[in-house]
């Protein structure tokens, strides 16, 4: 199914809700309005995502904060953050349950190839062991029964069958795709992730020559809007 603009940038901004944004809301009556931001070596990622959200909401600011100030980071962090609206206030209300962003099946549900493309590039990672080829998805804030909820949706939606994995130190919850579920994930997120070169290292199959790459393959309908 070809998606149109504004389907393509409501699945970038579930993905992106659902992944490293914050959300918040002053008080009852107001509406909400959400924050994202990278390490500054990520900025393309950043500037893509600015690009098809701005479609669905006014963004408001674009910046830059120094090194160290931003959760003790060396590096530079880049970010920008929407006008409060009331579509994002309808997604905020239900995101976050007694003030915790909580994956419900309801959102859960919703999540096509190019959310998960985003959820990846956010929290997906992969095992650097030479003979492990694992995909991951951490989770360091949310309750092992949400992680079930992703799980049932994920099977029905892309015949992928992760495991729930305990996070050592106490760090929360992980979904780990062993390797045929991983080589099936590498072929949903590919087609968008490719085309953002500072977030290809997120891909598995190719590493550790992946930046000699390139990307001639026609695109699959889902993901053609990404180019463009």
């Amino acid at each position: 199914v070809l998606l149109d603009q504004r389907e393509f940038s409501e699945s970038v901004f579930l993905g992106a809700m659902l992944g490293d944004a914050g959300m918040s809301k002053t008080n009852v009556n107001g509406n909400a309005r959400f924050r994202i931001g990278h390490s500054i070596n990520k900025s393309e990622y950043l500037m893509w995502k600015l690009k098809h959200l701005r479609e669905l909401v006014e963004i408001t600011q674009v910046g830059i904060i120094k090194g160290g100030v931003y959760e003790k980071s060396p590096n530079d962090y880049v970010y920008f953050t929407s006008r409060r609206d009331p579509y994002i206030t309808e997604f905020y209300e239900r995101l976050y349950i007694d003030g915790r962003k909580t994956f419900t099946e309801d959102l859960i549900n919703r999540i096509d190839e190019i959310a998960l493309s985003v959820l990846f590039m956010d929290d997906g990672s992969y095992d650097s062991h030479i003979d492990n080829l694992d995909y991951w998805l951490h989770f360091n804030s949310h309750e092992k029964y949400e992680l079930e909820i992703m799980i049932k949706h994920l099977e029905k939606r892309f015949q992928i069958y992760p495991k729930i994995q305990k996070v050592n130190k106490g760090a929360g919850f992980a979904l780990r795709f062993l390797r045929r579920d991983s080589e099936r994930i590498d072929e949903i997120i590919r087609p968008v992730v490719s085309q953002i070169e500072c977030m290809r290292y997120k891909l598995h199959f190719d590493n550790p020559n992946l930046s000699k790459l390139t990307y001639s393959k026609e695109l699959p309908s889902f993901a053609k809007e990404a180019s463009e």
